[in-house]
């Protein structure tokens, strides 16, 4: 898929997705208890974190957002060790669990919700990095918002499709359609459907 239009950026708007969840669990409070127990699903990402590994560049430096356990970083880093790995989390102490991860895979970790713009500034970063975490917030639009602003070349996201909804942490149901549709004002949006334990939709937005 390719825009069919450049709209400024000011004027994003978010698509008009399926809600799925009328309530929404994902409080800090509700993440940080989580972390601090470990109760975090290591799920088999299959080959998504190849998929991903393929789109970044060459020695880029990447800002993985809503990093949780890390899960993206640390299977790509194994796949391309050129990569220059940060991460950051709405939830302290899941950073401060990551603390314990070698410190050769981060760079840098940081505390940042994403419903805010970044403390540090904006293209920060070659590649900015979000799994699994759309689907969690209930203004997606103005995460992708910050997010482009920090990116300096790319967003790469991931999120379930509409046949694959099963938690109650998920707010948002998205065709790729609705994911395209939330990327496009910012650049040249692909959108593609990938295969992963049903199916699950992959975009790699390059910056106008």
């Amino acid at each position: 898929m390719e825009p069919d239009s450049r709209e400024h950026l000011s004027d994003a708007r978010a698509p008009e997705m399926k809600r799925v969840s009328e309530g929404n669990l994902n409080t800090l409070e509700y993440w940080n208890d989580r972390f601090a127990r470990n109760d975090y699903f290591d799920w088999d990402t299959a080959n998504l974190p190849q998929l991903i590994a393929d789109l970044i560049p060459q020695n880029a430096r990447v800002l993985d957002v809503g990093t949780g356990a890390a899960i993206f970083p640390r299977r790509i880093s194994n796949l391309r060790p050129d990569i220059v790995f940060s991460a950051c989390d709405f939830s302290p102490v899941a950073i401060q669990s990551l603390q314990v991860v070698p410190h050769s895979l981060f760079q840098s970790l940081f505390v940042w919700d994403v419903r805010e713009p970044c403390p540090f500034g904006n293209l920060c970063y070659d590649t900015v990095l979000a799994t699994e975490l759309l689907e969690h917030l209930e203004k997606p639009e103005v995460a992708v918002r910050n997010m482009v602003n920090v990116a300096k070349r790319q967003l790469i996201v991931t999120v379930p499709n509409e046949n694959r909804i099963e938690s109650g942490e998920h707010l948002w149901s998205y065709t790729a359609k609705d994911l395209y549709d939330l990327l496009r004002p910012y650049g040249m949006a692909n959108v593609n459907v990938v295969r992963w334990e049903g199916f699950n939709l992959l975009a790699d937005l390059q910056k106008f």
